[in-house]
């Protein structure tokens, strides 16, 4: 009879069960042994502190000494330095280029239909310059590449 067999049967699973449990209970014995703790300990709550059980360390060796600085004041020779603020060169600022909002809305034998968001339509093939001079690269089956303020673009269907 095999494993499988046996486990598919109530007693099997019974056996199974017994098996796994007394691995746990040794595991549990066995870590509490290790650990050292035998019995379980409660919390402790307190209600009320006596003040004369409470005890402070007999040596604390700390003197006041006037002649040291106050670490919360700033020494007098700090404040009185001038400091430069670094020289800082100003770079131009480069604006992002954008192309204005535009939708392919088809492509026929190398013809794109482009329309823009005011309504405009437009109809280009390669080489052709458009609204704001927009300049066409070329026009694939799904796509036109296009070139605006010497930046590349692709416009897609959407």
């Amino acid at each position: 009879m095999s494993i499988k067999a046996t486990l598919d049967k109530p007693i099997g699973k019974i056996l199974l069960v017994l098996i796994v449990v007394g691995i746990w209970s040794i595991n549990f014995v066995s870590f509490a042994e290790l650990s050292g703790q035998t019995e379980v300990l409660a919390p402790v709550s307190r209600t009320s502190i006596d003040v004369a059980q409470l005890e402070l360390p007999a040596d604390i060796d700390y003197r006041y000494q006037a002649l040291r600085r106050n670490p919360f004041q700033v020494p007098r020779d700090i404040l009185n330095q001038r400091v430069e603020a670094p020289k800082v060169e100003e770079q131009p600022v480069q604006q992002e280029v954008v192309l204005p909002p535009l939708t392919l809305n088809g492509i026929v034998d190398g013809t794109a239909i482009i329309k823009l968001h005011s309504g405009e339509e437009y109809i280009v093939a390669k080489g052709d310059t458009f609204f704001q001079d927009i300049v066409v690269n070329n026009v694939w089956t799904d796509s036109v590449s296009v070139t605006f303020s010497k930046k590349n673009f692709l416009i897609t269907f959407r």
